[in-house]
């Protein structure tokens, strides 16, 4: 692992590399004075490290199919939702450094992260096509996983931080018409009694349809009111039962 050492009566660093077991000495032009330039000594010594590690074979460590998704399983293991969009965000990603031949965390640089989102919007085979924002937010997973190899010690800086790329308006969701509402009605009595609950429920607080699967432990019966978890486990309103009865009696 190579490192830097002061020597006496030098004002410039040294780097020390170890090859063939013997360790070895080099000046470097960079001043131990000079914060900025000290700056600059320690990235080229955490650079030659990571040559001498692919020189000792540990590149093949450093693949992505090697420890992303297990990566990815074992730091989202309790939240299964966020997991699978990330597993499937990874999943557009891979194709990217495929396509750009970039195998190693190493191998991305910074205009590879910013050309991801252009890159991404494109219409191509085996891969649909996705809007800006989508983009963004797999880009940033993309730097999620680069922080880890940096914390791994496989890459100098993350090339992903500080993009500075800006997310496009959200779009209004639009509003479910009268005409709307009763044609979903309608194809909901073929279907099974906690699905209408659920439309009741999304309908009358407003929350996401995944939100309205509810543990008892969240309905108040003696308060007559229910209470929501949002995304990012944020309590929302609670929710008077009244507004419902006819379809909480059969659940």
């Amino acid at each position: 692992m190579a490192s830097l050492v002061a020597r006496d009566g030098s004002q410039f660093w040294y780097i020390q590399t170890k090859t063939s077991g013997s360790w070895h000495r080099e000046r470097t032009s960079f001043r131990i004075a000079s914060t900025a330039e000290t700056r600059k000594a320690q990235k080229l010594a955490a650079q030659l490290t990571l040559t001498e590690r692919a020189q000792r074979g540990t590149v093949a460590e450093m693949n992505w199919d090697q420890w992303v998704e297990p990566y990815l399983k074992l730091r989202y293991e309790l939240r299964p939702r966020t997991l699978a969009r990330f597993l499937n965000g990874w999943t557009s990603i891979r194709f990217f450094l495929r396509e750009k031949s970039i195998n190693i965390p190493c191998g991305v640089r910074r205009e590879d992260c910013l050309n991801y989102v252009a890159w991404r919007q494109e219409r191509r085979t085996g891969l649909y096509k996705a809007a800006r924002n989508t983009a963004i937010y797999e880009v940033k997973l993309l730097g999620l996983l680069l922080g880890e190899a940096y914390n791994r010690g496989w890459i100098v800086q993350n090339p992903c931080r500080s993009l500075g790329i800006s997310r496009a308006p959200a779009k209004v969701k639009p509003e479910i018409t009268l005409e709307e509402e009763a044609k979903i009605r309608l194809a909901l009595e073929k279907a099974p009694r906690w699905m209408q609950v659920c439309f009741d429920l999304a309908m009358a607080t407003g929350c996401r349809l995944s939100e309205t699967a509810v543990p008892w432990a969240d309905v108040d019966l003696d308060r007559g009111q229910i209470t929501f978890i949002q995304k990012g486990k944020r309590p929302h309103t609670t929710c008077p039962l009244q507004k419902f009865p006819s379809r909480l009696d059969d659940v």
